[in-house]
């Protein structure tokens, strides 16, 4: 395809892959086997990221990173319907009992959504920052890494005296 493909993901049964794709004009969440085959739109609306519930019942997405918020449909089709909000792309993830997620801003730090209770709450009381990514959490919700980039630095060069 001449299109742009990107955030893959496994089905919980290995059998499907879900990723982005841009082939319709916008952004929106595709399967397909994971031996090959012809791929199928999955959401109506756009989206960027996307994984499965531990039961494999429910699929939780993302939009963009420039509209932060969690997203629901059933695995099997349906509604799309809004879960949380601040939850951006490439910094959140499922674990067995619910979605963890960095909150940006004021009150940074990594937060846990339990799917039980719909509340959310802190998980780990770390800064985090817009220079943070690649975010991913064990299932059983034990460890988390990610990249946090804390300095950054840009040199001005200038060449003077150009010849050709």
């Amino acid at each position: 395809e001449p299109t742009q493909e990107e955030n893959p993901s496994w089905t919980q049964d290995g059998r499907w892959i879900y990723f982005r794709s841009d082939r319709t004009g916008r952004g929106q969440l595709w399967r397909m086997p994971s031996t090959g085959g012809v791929p199928a739109i999955v959401t109506q609306g756009e989206a960027s990221q996307g994984f499965e519930s531990p039961a494999g019942d429910v699929l939780y997405f993302v939009r963009s990173d420039d509209a932060p918020g969690l997203w629901s449909m059933p695995v099997a089709s349906g509604r799309e319907t809004f879960v949380l909000e601040g939850v951006r792309q490439n910094r959140w993830s499922v674990t067995n009992d619910g979605i963890v997620f960095m909150q940006l801003g004021r009150n940074s730090g990594i937060r846990y959504f339990e799917f039980a209770s719909q509340v959310v709450s802190a998980a780990w009381p770390v800064p985090v920052t817009q220079l943070s990514s690649g975010f991913s959490v064990t299932r059983d919700g034990s460890s988390a890494p990610w990249a946090q980039t804390d300095v950054l630095k840009t040199e001005l060069m200038i060449i003077d005296r150009w010849r050709r």
